[in-house]
């Protein structure tokens, strides 16, 4: 017995190295797989609010939460084969594959658990870390109950979400003061002037409110918030700042270029596209924002409320413009540096 089912494990293993994924669904426990399914699209449909499936459903190389219910159980399986197969990438993927060794297999009549040590690289050095899968006796043959590392994250975002409605359900906005202001306290939440908690605990981080919006981090993005606690921008940012002239800095990733530095206005729409390595705030029309240039040095500049750039990126440091002047400065070539003021046309007055 203990042969056949050491057959069967190295056999899904060969043929997820092969990306034979037939091959691969055919040895899973079908009722096990198509339970993993709908948890999944359940899942999903719980984290749409908070903006944490755009960037998974695109690594699955699914186009939103529809497109997910409808796909087949055998669809969504090999996606999830492929997305982590080109996470592992082929040649590592080849020498885990390679490296895993059974050390011991617990066997009944109809159920067994094999243990087993799996190389894994991490930080560019392999390791090994030992796993357990289990497996059963159906339809004649032994199946693989399918593991998923996804298991434990879903149960631990489940548990997020749920603390979040929880606490939600203990906001009381009829304590909004009449000006409407409102202070973070850590966890963080909100406290009107008075100090009467209006908006309860639950966000990771919070900025303050500005134009009637303030920033939160909900499990691991940042969306926004009106002054009643409802989220009116969904988290989908990975750090973002407060609002300013109806312009808001939030980062996004960018595949080819890693994190960069856009503006939303308050419906959340992308008003100036992420592409600045870091930003300040709008006043008076105007933004510092910087960019690398040909060199890959870091130069600030001034752009407007729609993104055009007014002042050209030239400075080593520049600060928000105030009663019409902003303080900036130069790297010389001796490497000093020169303190200048400008205007809003970017001409030198001091």
């Amino acid at each position: 017995m203990k042969s056949e089912i050491e057959k069967a494990l190295k056999k899904y293993l060969e043929a997820y190295y092969r990306q034979d994924f037939d091959t691969m669904l055919s040895l899973l426990y079908e009722d096990d797989v198509i339970e993993y399914h709908n948890t999944f699209i359940n899942f999903a449909e719980k984290m749409e609010p908070f903006g944490e499936n755009e960037e998974f459903l695109r690594r699955l190389k699914v186009k939103d939460i529809q497109t997910l219910r409808e796909m087949s159980v055998r669809d969504f399986m090999i996606s999830i084969f492929q997305m982590v197969s080109k996470e592992i990438g082929e040649k590592d993927l080849k020498e885990m594959i390679e490296g895993v060794k059974i050390t011991h297999i617990d066997d009944t009549e109809l159920m067994s658990i094999v243990k087993y040590e799996i190389p894994y690289k991490i930080m560019g050095e392999w390791d090994s870390f030992e796993s357990e899968v289990i497996m059963i006796f159906s339809d004649g043959s032994w199946k693989i109950f399918f593991k998923s590392g996804l298991n434990q994250a879903l149960h631990a975002y489940e548990k997020e979400i749920d603390f979040y409605y929880e606490r939600k359900d203990s906001d009381q906005p009829e304590k909004l003061t009449s000006d409407g202001e409102l202070v973070p306290y850590t966890v963080s939440g909100y406290k009107n002037a008075e100090g009467d908690v209006v908006i309860e605990a639950r966000f990771k981080d919070a900025g303050n409110f500005s134009e009637g919006l303030a920033y939160v981090k909900i499990i691991e993005k940042y969306g926004y918030i009106n002054q009643q606690g409802d989220l009116v921008i969904k988290p989908r940012f990975y750090n973002a700042r407060d609002f300013s002239q109806e312009r808001a800095a939030v980062q996004l990733n960018i595949d080819s270029q890693g994190r960069k530095w856009g503006f939303i206005d308050p419906e959340g729409q992308m008003v100036i596209p992420p592409k600045y390595e870091e930003v300040s705030m709008f006043s008076e029309g105007l933004c510092a924002v910087s960019m690398a240039d040909e060199e890959g040095d870091i130069k600030w500049g001034y752009i407007d409320l729609k993104g055009k750039t007014i002042i050209p990126h030239s400075f080593y440091s520049a600060e928000d413009f105030s009663d019409g002047i902003a303080f900036v400065e130069l790297l010389r070539e001796d490497g000093e540096f020169t303190e200048m003021t400008l205007d809003t046309e970017g001409n030198i007055i001091d």
